[in-house]
């Protein structure tokens, strides 16, 4: 399925309100106009990208639970987000929307193992031309940040030519699905 699965317990309400953002903005996407006309492909994944680096990186404390700032209910009803947050939160706006996402872990590094999580997605969008498979990293385009690395509030990160991409170790979910 397309369901993302949540490590932590939440109230009913925390879940409504979670939907009720989500369903918001999968709204204004879809109903929204350019010409008269809907948007396309590029248009409706350049808006649910935005709306996903519209938050401000911030890890969890140190004795929070780490789902605090990966998991969709919490990022959306709180101030904690990282690497899974964004990509969780674009994973599933693109799915919404019927854009083919998919999430991606990657182990990156080289003295110092890390984890990182960005999306994987194909755009197929005849009004510009545009048709293929993109690495989209949400984390280093995020409108603010107390970290130098971040904050950048650009669009640099968010459809990077998957055949460009240099990485030497990577784990895809379901990208033959695409």
């Amino acid at each position: 399925g397309k369901d993302i699965t949540f490590d932590e317990d939440f109230s009913v309400e925390q879940a409504i309100t979670a939907s009720g953002k989500i369903n918001t903005i999968v709204g204004d996407i879809s109903s929204a106009r350019l010409n008269k006309k809907p948007l396309s492909t590029l248009e409706k994944f350049l808006w649910a990208y935005k709306e996903t680096t519209n938050h401000f990186y911030k890890k969890e404390d140190e004795d929070e639970s780490s789902a605090i700032s990966r998991d969709l209910i919490s990022i959306l009803n709180g101030d904690k987000i990282v690497c899974a947050g964004f990509a969780n939160m674009l994973f599933t706006l693109c799915n919404r929307l019927n854009i083919p996402c998919t999430l991606q872990h990657l182990i990156v590094g080289g003295n110092k193992i890390e984890n990182h999580m960005t999306c994987v997605v194909r755009i197929d969008d005849d009004k510009y031309g545009i048709h293929g498979i993109f690495h989209s990293d949400p984390t280093f385009d995020c409108t603010q940040s107390n970290n130098s690395i971040y904050g950048k509030e650009s669009f640099d990160f968010a459809l990077v030519p998957y055949k460009h991409l240099d990485i030497r170790q990577v784990v895809l979910d379901n990208v033959d699905r695409m």
